[in-house]
Order: C-alpha cells, then structure tokens, then sequence
C-alpha cells in the first residue's frame, strides 16, 4: 500500500511540520584555516545549510545523503521541501527532503542521451493531480530533434511524451524558472529556412503537458531568468561607462495574454569592490542576491527600499535556492530503483577504477623520476657529464 508523501502547507502544519517560507538552501564550498587558496566546487568541501532569508544568518548544515556525497551534481528545482537532483557523471535522479532526511532515487529512464550535457530537465509539484512531476528533455543534436519524458511520484514510472514538439532547441539547463504553472527556460532553436539561430524563452506547463515559446527581451543573451513578485522576471546584466555594472530587471506582463515586457528597476552595484556581478538568486522576500565574479562577495538588493548591502558568508556561495521546510515524506532508500542505482554503482566503480589508474601511473612516473636522478647521480659520481 502506498503512502500519501503529498501535504499542503495547512495539513503540515496542523501535523506538526514546518512551514518557513523564508528560508533558502546555500549551496557552497567550506573553507579550512589557511586554505583560502583551495576551494573545490565540487567534493567532500561543499556544504549545504538552511539560511533565513530576511538576515541569510544560518539555520542549520545540511547533510547530503551518503550516494552523492564527493559527486557533482546540479539541484534542478525546489517544490514543499524536496529538492531534485541530477548526478550528470551516473545520469542518476534523485528527490531529497533534506528536513528530514530522505531521499528517493528515481528509476531508470526510457530515452537515454548520448552526453549528460544533451539533457535538460525541470521539477514541479502539480495541485490538480496531486502529484510531483520531473520533466526530461534529450537533445539530439545528431537528429536534430528533442524528445521529451515524464516522471510521476504517483507511479514511480517515465512515460514517453506524445505531443506538439519544439523542434530542436538547446536549452539551459542550469537555471530552470517553475513560475505560473510551467518550467521555463532560455534556449535557442535552428531556423532551417535561414540557417540563423532563434533565441526565445521555453515554458512547459506540468499540468496540461504542452509546451509554449515565449518571445523574450531585444538583448537575451547576457541575463538570466527568474520569478520577482510573483512574475516571470529577466534580469540583465549592463556595464555603463563611468557607472559601474547594473542591472535591468524585467517582468512579463499579461501572462497567457499579450504578453509584454515592462522594466521595473535599473539596479546599480556602485559600493562594491568588484567590477562584475553575476545574479544569484530572487528570494522570496523581495530580494535579489548577487555574487562577485571571484566568488569572493555576495550582495542582497531589497527591491522596495532600493538599498545593498554586504552579506558576511563562510565559504564561497555559488547557489542558492528557495526552499520551504515540510513533512514531505519519500520512502527512504532505493525501492523500486534497483536499476538507476546499477548505473550510480557502475559509475562509482568507474571512477574508482579511474582512480586508481591514475595513481598508478602516478606512482610510475615518480619511479621513474627516482631512477632517473639515481643515474644522473652515479654518472656524476664517475665524472662523466650527462646533459639533458
């Protein structure tokens, strides 16, 4: 029999759960004393912890569950406290409620891609269904063409997705926006008439399961989606000559609708030490979060007061996601996963392998290097000059 793993926010709280909207998951790289210099993006030195979003001050450290710990990993999407994560080196997914610490690893997909970076996905809880879904898509670059998979929490299962397709459009995949229903993301699509690229926004509503493109902003390239007040936001990057970087934040009106664009701000980093900014993350709060190139600064933008300040923060932040405490349970462990967990197994054993190769010659090479200056050494000794 089936656990119900779905609470709204009203059963979690009258069942004891916790309900904080105005937290986030910091995703960072610890620092050591006295290594400053030594910072991993990925490994054993990165941490995650619970931060309140008004005073970012930390809540508490996350402990990450013991199948991708010292694995890199991207963290697709946060819905009622789960997070959902994507292990490109396996190809393995995985749902992780960190409150309470359990995790699902999901089953093996149908489509299988031919490089890790040819997959985008997205990740959504759907009222209607009462249900959480993981949308998948395969770009082929040799075919031209994009085919689409669904996981549903319900059945544990992908399902091929039939439908009106979006013709080949490579999507970003690191920075998926679920706002008004829909997984949004920047992409670019081949207009074969021209053979000139298109660059537009993506939307796939988890929901009725159709896909919509959506016309951004003139200059596309050098910004990043995501939610402010509600609203599809784009925020976009500007250098001006004489003032500094800045920042445009645009929302789109009338979704559904016309759809427009309106700019609301024009955000300036003037006291800042860093000539570059890149935009981190829209809190929920009405801040906007921006980290220093070097990863050495992080700033918060308050939309209604128009101030920045500084925020003081160990380790080097370069993820942050919006995330609320539930009771969300998943059953604990593989079930019925038996086969994605092969895949984790056969890449771990891989990269123990490549491990271990690697110390080997490693170990050769410094033999060498030994007998080397051995001979050098005795060649010395009987006078004769060896000159490499």
């Amino acid at each position: 029999m089936r656990q119900n793993i779905s609470l709204t926010n009203d059963e979690a709280i009258r069942g004891g759960g916790l309900y904080k909207p105005a937290i986030g998951v910091a995703r960072s790289s610890s620092l050591g004393p006295g290594d400053r210099r030594s910072r991993k993006v990925f490994g054993d030195n990165v941490c995650h912890s619970l931060r309140y979003c008004n005073t970012f001050t930390e809540q508490k450290q996350l402990k990450l569950p013991n199948v991708i710990k010292g694995w890199p990993y991207t963290i697709i999407g946060s819905c009622n406290g789960l997070l959902c994560l994507f292990m490109g080196y396996s190809r393995v997914l995985l749902l992780w409620n960190p409150s309470i610490k359990k995790f699902k690893i999901l089953p093996k997909p149908r489509l299988q891609s031919r490089f890790a970076y040819e997959l985008t996905h997205g990740f959504a809880f759907v009222p209607r269904a009462n249900d959480y879904k993981v949308v998948r898509l395969i770009h082929d670059s040799v075919e031209g063409s994009t085919k689409v998979e669904i996981y549903t929490l319900t059945t544990n299962s992908w399902r091929t997705w039939i439908g009106d397709g979006i013709g080949c459009a490579r999507t970003n995949c690191w920075h998926p926006v679920f706002i008004n229903g829909a997984v949004h993301w920047k992409a670019q699509k081949k207009m074969w008439q021209s053979d000139s690229l298109k660059f537009l926004i993506i939307a796939f509503h988890m929901d009725d399961e159709v896909f919509k493109e959506i016309t951004p902003i003139s200059y596309y390239l050098c910004g990043n989606l995501s939610v402010v007040g509600e609203k599809l936001a784009y925020i976009v990057y500007r250098y001006i000559i004489d003032g500094g970087p800045s920042w445009d934040l645009w929302v789109l009106e009338d979704y559904g609708g016309a759809e427009f664009w309106t700019k609301l701000h024009t955000i300036r980093l003037h006291n800042t030490t860093e000539s570059y900014q890149y935009h981190l993350q829209s809190l929920k709060n009405g801040e906007i979060l921006f980290g220093g190139l070097n990863r050495k600064e992080l700033y918060s933008f308050d939309l209604e007061r128009q101030e920045i300040k500084q925020i003081e923060v160990d380790g080097l932040p370069f993820e942050v996601i919006n995330y609320t405490e539930s009771l969300v349970l998943l059953n604990e462990g593989i079930h019925d996963s038996s086969d994605a967990m092969s895949d984790l197994e056969k890449a771990m054993e891989v990269k123990v392998k490549v491990k271990v190769k690697v110390k080997e010659k490693l170990g050769i090479m410094l033999k060498a290097k030994w007998i080397i200056k051995y001979a050098m050494d005795l060649f010395k000794c009987k006078g004769i000059d060896v000159r490499v």
